[in-house]
């Protein structure tokens, strides 16, 4: 499972069915357009963090005492974009280093 680093804590991420699931429900998009980043916004990065810790947490059996807001609040923008490189690898694949 992947991790990712907010305000210097490592959370475990996983974008599953479910998280992604979720995320659409609370931005407002339809679950075939999740993979289309032009539907985001950088407003919706906590959001998106908020789907992947919550479904990595209750797989790895830990309490999740985080909010959007608690992740708004803290992240960073080098941080966001770790989020979106998870993100998109879980959507499309691998995601070139380089690019």
């Amino acid at each position: 499972m992947k991790k990712i680093k907010i305000n210097g804590k490592e959370y475990p991420c996983k974008f599953s069915m479910a998280a992604i699931k979720g995320m659409a429900a609370h931005l407002g998009i339809q679950f075939s357009e999740m993979a289309d980043t032009t539907k985001f916004g950088v407003e919706n990065v906590a959001a998106i963090a908020y789907f992947g810790i919550k479904q990595g947490s209750k797989l790895d059996n830990q309490d999740l005492n985080l909010s959007i807001d608690d992740i708004e609040d803290v992240i960073e923008v080098h941080e966001s974009l770790q989020v979106m490189k998870v993100y998109m690898e879980s959507v499309t694949g691998p995601v070139d280093p380089n690019v």
